[in-house]
């Protein structure tokens, strides 16, 4: 579903062609948006890994707390802070009479102790993402749209017209100053007289990306590694295992898993 559509003509791109000293441009055609079952899937993953998260730690303090439980029962979660200072605040609440051992490696995984390599911290995109999916089951998507043109040309083999055509084609791309909309002229230039004839279609490089909270993006392939990501953090949690341990702070160093997003949807 995802590689099917990121290497689709989605942007509905015509092959063209033009000879020496004719106009080339390249337009955008209908536009065909990804499938809702992605933003679903997406979604349903999101909200999968949290309630594994909060499940997993709710079992623990349900089965070492020295009282009536069920007192607390509804405040308990895997609690995901960006700052010490809410951890300070709000931990406790969330992790009642927890064992010190559990609170510690709890907050171990936390945003403001450790972020993986990456910008972010994998878990602070998870959170992002299920927030903004509570009431709706599915997330927003987006899509980075690169520059790129699939070309025939006919001209000399000479390396240095080789590099002339690569930069009369730099220099008429215009992908990358607005957004992608049907009828967008994305290549407008004339052939130049070093080149007989071209035959081109815009083909850009397409990258669909989950929304999260402020400004941030999820690229849709990395929902696998978020997947791997919370998988470790639920052993470490409950082990401490030093592999764990050295995961959370290589995570970036190991392959994802491959995601398959290519089922069909049952709602």
């Amino acid at each position: 579903m995802v590689d099917e559509y990121e290497k689709s003509n989605a942007l509905g791109f015509d092959w063209v062609e033009a000879t020496s000293g004719e106009r080339l441009v390249l337009e955008m055609g209908e536009i065909r948006y990804p499938s809702n079952d992605v933003s679903l899937l997406a979604g349903e993953v999101a909200l999968a890994l949290r309630g594994t998260l909060d499940g997993a730690v709710w079992e623990i303090i349900r089965d070492n707390y020295p009282g009536d439980f069920s007192r607390v029962a509804q405040q308990v979660c895997f609690p995901i802070f960006n700052s010490e200072p809410a951890w300070t605040r709000k931990a406790n609440y969330r992790l009642p009479k927890a064992p010190p051992v559990l609170v510690a490696r709890i907050r171990r995984c936390q945003p403001f102790v450790q972020t993986s390599g990456y910008p972010v911290s994998m878990l602070a995109l998870l959170r992002d993402t299920n927030d903004k999916d509570k009431h709706r089951r599915s997330v927003g998507l987006n899509a980075k749209v690169d520059d790129g043109i699939a070309l025939n040309a006919v001209h000399s083999p000479d390396p240095e017209v080789k590099s002339a055509v690569t930069a009369w084609l730099k220099s008429g791309m215009t992908m990358a100053q607005a957004d992608p909309e049907s009828g967008l002229v994305v290549f407008d230039s004339v052939v130049p007289e070093f080149v007989e004839s071209v035959r081109a279609r815009g083909e850009p490089d397409i990258e669909l990306r989950i929304e999260v909270e402020g400004g941030k993006h999820l690229p849709i392939r990395e929902i696998g590694r978020m997947i791997d990501y919370v998988e470790q953090v639920l052993w470490y949690v409950q082990a401490g295992a030093p592999e764990q341990s050295n995961y959370l702070d290589n995570a970036t160093l190991f392959e994802p898993r491959a995601l398959d997003l290519n089922m069909r949807h049952n709602s």
